[in-house]
């Protein structure tokens, strides 16, 4: 999801066993994601319900 809408900080993006980074990099990246234009997911909103999850 961060890698196809453009996440300015994809490249430090965590490992993926790595997942409480992973999580938290979601959180606190999602904001600033963009939606690809080729893309039928809503890449932006399923980043939102994800960052809205991980805040409870």
């Amino acid at each position: 999801m961060h890698e196809l809408s453009g996440d300015p900080a994809y490249e430090r993006f965590p490992a993926s066993e790595e997942l409480f980074l992973v999580l938290e990099h979601a959180q606190t990246r999602a904001g600033k994601l963009k939606q690809p234009k080729d893309n039928l997911v809503n890449v932006v909103g399923e980043a939102a319900v994800l960052r809205a999850k991980l805040w409870q």
